[in-house]
């Protein structure tokens, strides 16, 4: 059974910018380098006039899915969740 787990932590992320779209390649968390495996899903959401891009990550370091988010306005990364397998 799978937990949800929020976080809200900054991370460094390395990123490709193609064709207008960003797509993350590696984070890291807590010291910890996570390879992007998968992008399963990605979203934005509106924070007033800037966007936040969202990523539903799988890594080759884990079995848990990470929820990313980049705000357009400061460049900043967050980690926000991780749905952790149980």
């Amino acid at each position: 059974m799978a937990a949800i787990e929020g976080i809200e932590e900054g991370i460094e992320v390395y990123s490709h910018f193609r064709q207008g779209m960003v797509s993350p390649v590696w984070f890291i968390w807590h010291g910890r380098l996570y390879r992007v495996q998968a992008i399963t899903h990605r979203w934005v959401t509106r924070d007033g006039h800037w966007r936040r891009h969202h990523f539903a990550v799988l890594t080759r370091e884990s079995l848990d899915l990470y929820e990313l988010r980049l705000h357009s306005e400061t460049m900043d990364w967050f980690l926000v969740r991780i749905c952790v397998e149980g």
